[in-house]
């Protein structure tokens, strides 16, 4: 069976590191890339920067009547990606990673995708960890208490949805020890 994994979580918690990984160092994962209509920050205009987003308002806007697109608001940016290419990913390879914040979402997605494994996992950190790495981004202060306020408002939604999430990605440790969890994370299901 094929795994689509959902990934969600707050700034700063992991999901880009999580993306690096599975881009460079394991072959045979797929990574959907969605459309967006925010802005690039500018940790993300360097060139070894992993993104799974594609920054084109207009293809966002000219996308939304197609039947096809999926999208969502999430802190009053729009995110969306097209079915087909969900169906070619998911054709092409066994699992299949995507970063997914909203729940309505991905219920519909199990509706649409009933003999796919869906997996929603929460990548989680600690406020003083997330706040280490927005500072090793060179956020200002004013960026990193915006980004934990959004990180408590993360927080507060999946204890309010806890039981739709399959796994917790817990990443309070060094990049080694994450990377051993998303592995293990991808062996779990793949053995089922």
């Amino acid at each position: 069976m094929k795994n689509l994994f959902i990934i969600d979580g707050a700034a700063g918690t992991g999901k880009s590191d999580l993306l690096k990984y599975l881009a460079k160092e394991k072959q045979g994962v797929g990574i959907m890339k969605k459309i967006t209509t925010r802005d690039m920050r500018d940790e993300e205009k360097v060139s070894d920067y992993t993104l799974d987003l594609e920054f084109d308002k207009q293809k966002f806007y000219d996308s939304c009547n197609d039947s096809d697109f999926y999208h969502y608001v999430y802190g009053n940016v729009q995110y969306g990606f097209f079915k087909p290419d969900l169906e070619m990913a998911l054709s092409s390879y066994n699992n299949v990673f995507i970063i997914i914040r909203n729940n309505n979402l991905v219920k519909k997605l199990k509706e649409d995708f009933p003999n796919i494994k869906i997996i929603l996992v929460s990548v989680q950190s600690d406020t003083e960890e997330v706040e280490k790495r927005l500072k090793k981004l060179n956020y200002n202060e004013q960026k990193i208490n915006f980004r934990l306020e959004r990180n408590n408002i993360a927080l507060n939604d999946y204890q309010k949805h806890s039981e739709d999430y399959d796994e917790i990605l817990n990443n309070n440790y060094n990049i080694t020890d994450y990377e051993k969890l998303i592995d293990q994370l991808i062996a779990k299901y793949n053995e089922q």
